[in-house]
């Protein structure tokens, strides 16, 4: 575990090689989540992808370990995508594979497309490339400031999970951690989106893409993953059935398998 000083933030991160020894140059897969949550949402991938590959995860900032320092500095997907390349630095540099959910999806997307070298496959879970698209949005501001982030968390899990797609103790940890997301953040990252366009430049990705989604996610709707989808010429979608917004928690161990699938495909 470690911290990263960057611009406007501390960014908290970790990482893992369970790859074997005679594996000399393992490849490196980097985590980036989506609001209200923290890395810990990747739990359950790491078992199906830690003797494949050196994994690597963080906070991103604003979230969960990894506080803002100067609050007023203005959000950008330019110092999001360059957390990621400080966080890959500090693991030891490289191309690096890159698995992105939600907001952490855009801001992947968007390192993809500004510095396609350092990017070997590209996989987004839930992930919106069209601000002026995304659903509910623009109502948190609103339930936030009224009733408080502990009612805006219930109504969060409603969207994230059909009832029983996780258990008890998962459902609590998952609320109790979006629950203490500061609001500060939550809506500065929210505006952002609201105002990401990516479309025009989609045609130009370089990575192979994976697009992982639910069924019924109520920000990001199967249209707007199948216009992604048709925009980028090397790309592919998995549809989890019964599924909202939250597949990278409450699928995590089949989005992984996936997406070892996926990357095996198209390894050098």
């Amino acid at each position: 575990m470690a911290y990263i000083t960057r611009p406007g933030a501390n960014l908290w991160m970790d990482h893992i090689d369970l790859t074997p020894p005679w594996n000399t140059a393992p490849e490196t897969l980097v985590f980036c989540h989506g609001v209200g949550t923290n890395s810990d949402t990747w739990h359950d991938w790491l078992d199906a992808l830690a003797t494949s590959f050196k994994l690597v995860w963080f906070d991103t900032r604003g979230f969960g370990r990894s506080p803002v320092t100067d609050p007023k500095r203005a959000w950008s997907f330019d110092d999001l995508a360059d957390d990621i390349l400080a966080v890959v630095d500090k693991a030891g540099g490289g191309p690096f594979h890159l698995v992105g959910e939600s907001l952490g999806g855009t801001i992947s997307l968007f390192l993809a497309l500004r510095d396609p070298g350092k990017v070997k496959t590209l996989t987004l879970a839930s992930t919106g490339f069209r601000g002026a698209s995304l659903g509910r949005v623009n109502s948190w501001r609103e339930t936030i400031k009224n009733d408080g982030m502990a009612i805006w968390s219930e109504q969060m899990m409603k969207a994230r999970f059909v009832d029983g797609a996780v258990d008890k103790a998962r459902w609590n940890w998952f609320h109790r951690v979006q629950a203490g997301t500061e609001a500060k953040s939550l809506l500065d990252a929210a505006d952002l989106l609201l105002a990401v366009d990516l479309e025009d430049r989609l045609a130009g990705l370089k990575p192979p893409l994976q697009l992982l989604a639910g069924d019924s996610s109520p920000f990001i709707n199967l249209e707007h993953t199948m216009a992604l989808r048709d925009a980028v010429p090397n790309s592919r979608v998995r549809v989890f059935p019964n599924a909202r917004h939250g597949i990278v928690f409450s699928h995590g161990k089949e989005c992984a398998r996936q997406t070892r699938r996926f990357i095996n495909e198209h390894r050098d």
